[in-house]
Order: structure tokens, then C-alpha cells, then sequence
């Protein structure tokens, strides 16, 4: 990474502290025509009848530094999970075909892989489209970055196994199921565009002339997993014992060629 040290002027990721905030998603509060339709909606419309199965998750990293598969193995004792993707039954990535799985789902598990700051899945956010509710494991306080009594989160309980007994309750809860969306009466999801912020932060001159004379240093000042040789081969065994699969096989391969 020392390469990139003198090169770049800005910053623009979902870290907070870039010089660009750049996050997967946003949200802004509702005009109140917007929160009295939503209000009407909510009346006349239940999430949970239209939905006959309960959690899924579609998986297309199968590398686990997050020890997501435990999480999910032991959610599973509660509640029935659909595993889709790379690690699951197939269902190839960005085709039409995970799409149609979503609607008649009550939950997804939105994992992340690792625990990198302020690194929120787009899988979060796109849960609203299929009023789904999005099953998180945020180990971080997220106050104001996501949307307040949208998500469960598993780490908010003593521990997984409470968790996975909460969420049971809820799949078997019209009126418990439906209190998630009661956010939309007060936030809407916004769109958002990557490439007008660089061009409005360019306008405005906002950010003052800098070069990152230690780019690796702000790289690596994260909470994000660093890979080693000797970190991916622990992942791997650990992986192995778990549930007798070498999911980060072909990363020992890259780094002993």
C-alpha cells in the first residue's frame, strides 16, 4: 500500500471519516403528505400476510472472518433458514432468479463478512423493497446511520440464541411484524448518486487542498480484518471444524502460490 502514499487528495468510502462520506445508503424524514400516505398504507396493507417462509440469506462471499455461519446455524434452531447463493442451493448472483426468492420472505439475514468501521451492507438497505425485515450482526453503535426500528439486530440481545427465540416470536406475530415498518411514516430511503458528490465536493470547494502522504496508515486504521497467511489458514481450520468446509481455499492458493 505504501505505493499509493503521495497519490490521492480525497477520500470516498463508507467510512465516516472520508473526506467523502460515501455510504450504501441514506435516509432523510418524510414531508407529512408523504407520512399520510404511508399511514393509509399501513392501514389497509399487512407485510405479513403476503409472506409464507421466514428467513433467507444469499450468500456470494463465502470467506466467513465474521463467523457468519455460526450465527446462522444457530438462528436455524429457532427459525427456518433458506441458504442461497455461492454457500447455499444455487441461485446465481445478480440474476433474476434471487430476486423472485425475496417477497415471500419475512426476513433477511444482512451479515456482513467482516466488521470494518462504519461498513453497513448495501444488503440493509435493499431489504425495503421486499418489506423484508433485514436480520443484522452489528457489533457497532450505527445511531444515525440507519433507520431507528428497522432492523433486528442479534447483538442486541444477551445472546444469539435470545435473539433467535425474538425473532421466532415475530415470525409468528402479525401485529409484531408490521411495528417494523412503522418507520416509514417518519424516514423515506433517498437515492443517492456516488459520482454527484465528488462533483458537488469539487464545486464547492468544501474540502481544502491536501495529498495523503500516508495513505496506508488511514487505510489501515480499521477494526476490518487484515489478511495473513497465518490469520487465513486459522480462518480456514476454523471453518473446517465448524462445518467440514475449506471456504477460503482458494485465498491460502493466492498466498502460497
Amino acid at each position: 500500500m505504501q505505493v499509493f502514499n503521495g497519490v490521492f487528495n480525497w477520500t470516498q468510502t463508507y467510512r465516516r471519516d472520508s473526506d467523502i462520506f460515501n455510504p450504501y445508503g441514506e435516509f432523510r424524514s418524510t414531508t407529512s403528505k408523504e407520512a399520510e400516505s404511508v399511514t393509509k398504507q399501513l392501514v389497509s396493507e399487512s407485510y405479513f400476510r403476503k409472506k409464507n417462509n421466514s428467513a433467507l440469506i444469499i450468500n456470494s462471499n463465502c470467506n466467513d472472518n465474521a463467523r457468519r455461519f455460526r450465527i446462522v446455524d444457530i438462528l436455524s434452531k429457532y427459525i427456518n433458514v433458506d441458504q442461497y447463493g455461492e454457500c447455499g442451493r444455487g441461485c446465481p448472483r445478480n440474476r433474476d432468479s434471487c430476486d423472485k426468492l425475496h417477497p415471500s420472505y419475512k426476513f433477511y439475514l444482512a451479515f456482513e463478512n467482516s466488521f470494518c468501521r462504519d461498513y453497513i451492507t448495501e444488503k440493509y438497505w435493499r431489504r425495503y423493497t421486499y418489506r423484508q425485515i433485514p436480520v443484522v450482526a452489528w457489533r457497532q453503535d450505527y445511531s444515525g446511520l440507519v433507520i431507528p426500528k428497522s432492523y433486528i439486530n442479534v447483538f442486541d440481545f444477551p445472546d444469539i440464541d435470545a435473539a433467535g427465540r425474538y425473532i421466532a416470536d415475530v415470525d409468528k406475530n402479525e401485529t409484531l411484524f408490521n411495528s417494523y415498518f412503522e418507520w416509514m411514516k417518519q424516514y423515506k430511503i433517498t437515492d443517492k448518486c456516488d459520482l454527484c458528490r465528488t462533483c458537488e465536493s469539487l464545486h464547492t470547494k468544501r474540502i481544502p487542498p491536501q495529498v495523503y502522504t500516508n495513505f496506508e496508515g488511514w487505510l489501515t486504521d480499521d477494526t476490518c480484518h487484515k489478511a495473513t497467511v497465518m490469520s487465513v489458514l486459522h480462518e480456514t481450520a476454523d471453518r473446517f471444524v465448524f462445518d467440514g468446509t475449506f471456504s477460503n481455499t482458494l485465498w491460502v492458493i493466492r498466498f502460497c502460490p
